[in-house]
């Protein structure tokens, strides 16, 4: 769509050239201990094999003894390699544990006010007075913003990309807090309110849509729990997805 042909080839050789370099570190690190693995079980073979048979010639072990202690050490040697990759794939699993929990382990800095009570709604009327929201930068974003948007208005937000658009969005939803100013709902400050009563009181419509690994039914009523079979079906309805749902089948082969 872009004609990036030659962009894009030269980002995929550039990934490709870092990760065969990373893969020939990492195997010349596992060459080095096969390496040193081998010696020593070569050494654990000749020690254990060459002191059992001495015994026997000596008289103070069996024939059986002998071959008990190299069927042991065999299978030993046989086991240090698969324990290797085992202790191998270990550490590499928590590598990747290591980085998710960095990931989903953040600590939540956006909570409800001590006392915060639930958004009570009465003529839906928005007011953002004097919002500035820049992301911590010294420009852009939005800045001294004043909009009223009253009961059963249609308001079309046009701008350039990165003027705030979608900012102003998440503010109302409260997934940011303002840096200065006020959001206001009927007159009750959206910060001193809870942000599930806040958040069920706004339906919202991505650009990007997407079904969670659950079935159609508990997607379609996760917006509002305990809705009936009727009120889901009403709900397909108007979004034009009955079509789309009759098509579906499940794991079962069933439609």
């Amino acid at each position: 769509m872009f004609s990036g042909q030659d962009s894009e080839i030269g980002q995929a050789k550039s990934a490709m050239i870092n990760a065969r370099e990373k893969l020939i570190l990492e195997m010349r690190i596992i060459t080095k201990m096969d390496l040193v693995l081998t010696m020593l079980n070569g050494f654990l073979i000749t020690g254990v094999v060459g002191l059992a048979i001495w015994l026997w010639v000596g008289g103070h072990a069996t024939a059986g003894m002998v071959a008990a202690a190299s069927a042991l050490v065999l299978r030993l040697n046989a086991m240090i390699g698969w324990i290797m990759w085992a202790v191998t794939g270990l550490f590499r699993e928590l590598g990747v544990v290591r980085e998710g929990m960095e990931t989903i382990a953040q600590p939540i800095e956006l909570v409800d006010a001590p006392d915060a009570k639930p958004l009570e709604l009465f003529r839906s009327k928005i007011d953002f007075r004097s919002v500035t929201h820049r992301y911590g930068r010294d420009n852009g974003g939005l800045d001294c913003l004043d909009l009223t948007i009253n009961h059963g208005e249609k308001v079309g937000l046009v701008g350039r990309s990165g003027a705030g658009k979608s900012t102003l969005v998440k503010l109302l939803l409260r997934l940011y807090d303002t840096e200065s100013g006020q959001i206001l709902i009927d007159d009750q400050d959206i910060a001193q309110v809870t942000q599930d009563s806040l958040r069920n009181h706004i339906g919202m419509v991505q650009q990007d849509s997407s079904l969670l690994h659950r079935s159609i039914r508990e997607n379609i009523g996760y917006g509002r729990s305990g809705a009936s079979d009727a009120e889901n079906a009403l709900a397909a309805a108007r979004a034009h997805a009955t079509d789309f749902i009759a098509e579906l089948v499940d794991k079962d082969g069933k439609t």
